[in-house]
């Protein structure tokens, strides 16, 4: 969701389309992949809501997304999901989960901070808030 991240990788043209604030009920954010510096985000089917920047994109942004999360190595999937956006249902919305999911790991500050940063504007003050006190209270993190 970070344009500042899309910027430095140059894929920003790739993320130009905003939809608005896509809402998945039923799930919950957790941090199930460790990579060598901590937790990855995940979407877990475990009750709860997600919130997030929905995008609409090519053919060339799914190859370059398809790599970005690492679906050929295994870590993600692509899923399909039904969101509400802008009060609508929108079904079949592709997103990505984590395979082998292990025990929720602190994620990095840096990392978490970028997906603050660019839930910013788009998703709820509330969800944001939510999430930072998560932080807080389960990692120590502070944000």
């Amino acid at each position: 969701m970070d344009g500042v991240r899309f910027k430095l990788r140059n894929k920003n043209h790739f993320f130009q389309n905003v939809k608005g604030c896509g809402i998945l009920s039923g799930f919950s954010l957790r941090f199930t992949r460790r990579a060598y510096d901590g937790g990855r985000a995940d979407i877990v089917e475990e009750g709860g809501i997600v919130e997030g920047k929905v995008y609409e994109v090519n053919s060339a942004c799914l190859d370059y997304l398809y790599q970005r999360e690492g679906v050929s190595a295994g870590f993600y999937r692509p899923t399909f999901v039904d969101i509400n956006l802008n009060g609508k249902i929108v079904e079949d919305v592709l997103t990505f989960t984590v395979v082998n999911k292990e025990a929720e790991t602190a994620p990095p500050s840096e990392y978490l901070e970028e997906n603050l940063r660019g839930g910013t504007g788009c998703v709820s003050e509330a969800y944001l808030t939510s999430l930072r006190e998560r932080m807080k209270s389960t990692f120590g993190i502070g944000l």
